[in-house]
């Protein structure tokens, strides 16, 4: 006799499992026939979705020895009253993620990268940090110091001083008046605010004059009077290069002659 072949779609659970209590057959099938069915539709699940196929297999195992009994339906008669039983099997294929799964992925990536990014940078500062000495003013002063640390460098060395003027550095101490950018870095001293050149050029011209290293000597002087200006070296602040006549020199140098 021949097998006829249901199919029908239907959307199902993930992972839901349990018997079936009846289905469609055809009218008129034989006792004695075997009838399969196929069930398709989507499997869903929390993080995927796949397509599911169910396969029932009805096969007739005599009056009275099975579940169900065939009429225009396979009725549930109870367990040894029918005349035929259920057999189901369910097979799972093209597997994929679902949108929301993709969407918690890219945000537990961007999560961790974020993180990661917060430990390396603050194991960095911590490394700088620990790695300078108590009273090495020159290191570490852009990722911070401890308060004992500030309060040394600013008497010693005028640096971290507070803004407010609570705390000076020692006499003959000059005190950083801008941020630390080589030669531009601007010394207070004696109330006098000046770059690194422009105090190595000074003292070349009025307290070395007569000296032959002049601009080695002046730039010693600033460096102990402002530590900070060691980072500006001497070849950089144009001591002992002539500077180009001003307008009213040239004007009276063509006057005299």
């Amino acid at each position: 006799p021949a097998r006829p072949l249901a199919r029908r779609r239907r959307r199902r659970r993930c992972g839901a499992s349990g018997r079936s209590r009846g289905g469609a057959m055809s009218q008129g099938a034989m006792p004695e026939a075997n009838h399969l069915m196929t069930e398709e539709g989507v499997s869903t699940g929390l993080f995927c979705v796949a397509d599911q196929k169910i396969h029932t297999d009805w096969t007739y195992v005599g009056e009275g020895k099975g579940a169900f009994t065939q009429q225009q339906v396979y009725n549930f008669v109870g367990e040894q009253r029918g005349s035929f039983d259920k057999h189901e099997t369910k097979t799972y294929s093209h597997w994929r993620p679902r949108l929301c799964t993709l969407v918690l992925l890219g945000i537990a990536a961007v999560a961790l990268a974020v993180f990661a990014l917060v430990q390396y940078l603050t194991l960095g500062s911590a490394t700088d940090a620990s790695t300078c000495g108590a009273q090495d003013c020159l290191c570490g002063f852009h990722t911070g110091w401890e308060d004992d640390k500030k309060v040394w460098c600013c008497q010693n060395h005028g640096m971290g001083c507070p803004p407010d003027n609570s705390m000076q550095p020692m006499t003959g101490i000059g005190k950083l008046a801008s941020p630390l950018q080589g030669c531009a870095t601007k010394c207070e001293l004696k109330g006098i605010s000046a770059d690194c050149s422009a105090r190595v050029n000074f003292a070349s011209e009025h307290r070395f004059q007569m000296d032959p290293n002049k601009c080695q000597s002046a730039y010693e002087l600033v460096k102990q009077q402002c530590i900070f200006c060691s980072l500006c070296p001497v070849e950089s602040t144009g001591c002992g290069v002539p500077t180009p006549l001003s307008l009213v020199e040239m004007q009276n140098e063509t006057v005299r002659s």
